[in-house]
């Protein structure tokens, strides 16, 4: 029950994000809309035993934390299909470490799943991953969640970029 409520709630921030950027945006008839939206969040220092926020360390904006920043894009493949492609960059060290969870959910079917993931990596400001999922035909939307580990023992918390598309 927390993931769908989690995930609706994510669905309900993109939708108002996309009707106020749309808002303001310029208005043109010829101006597709692009085939894939890209949202950023930000990423905090937090204590890797209790993976509270650190304190003193808030936010710099929408965009970007203190860490660096993490994005989710959801790629329609077609066939039921969806790529969800995970990144994240850090402005405080080299990333070695990424656990990370993309809760997703059909709203047009009623299903939802979790793709959990770790990956390790040689030492690098930026972590990329992409994985591929059945999620049926409809309206789809994913948040993720998860840590960075840096080296140094630093460790930052992804703080929920979402996405959503209609997957064919």
């Amino acid at each position: 029950m927390y993931r769908r409520k989690h995930v609706r709630l994510a669905l309900a921030l993109v939708v108002t994000l996309s009707m106020t950027l749309g808002a303001i945006g310029p208005a043109s008839a010829q101006s597709p809309e692009p085939l894939v939206k890209h949202i950023v969040a930000p990423m905090v220092v937090i204590d890797p035993v209790t993976r509270a926020p650190v304190q003193g360390v808030t936010p710099n904006g929408v965009s970007y934390g203190d860490c660096g920043w993490s994005s989710l894009y959801i790629v329609n493949m077609g066939g039921g299909y969806a790529k969800f492609l995970e990144a994240a960059h850090s402005t405080k060290g080299f990333i070695i470490h990424v656990s990370y969870n993309v809760y997703w959910d059909n709203i047009t079917k009623g299903i939802d799943d979790v793709v959990v993931g770790s990956d390790w990596q040689l030492p690098s400001s930026d972590w990329y991953n992409e994985d591929n999922r059945w999620t049926w035909t409809g309206d789809v939307v994913a948040t993720m969640s998860g840590t960075v580990d840096l080296v140094g023992g630093l460790t930052c918390a992804i703080l929920y970029p979402s996405d959503y598309t209609t997957i064919t």
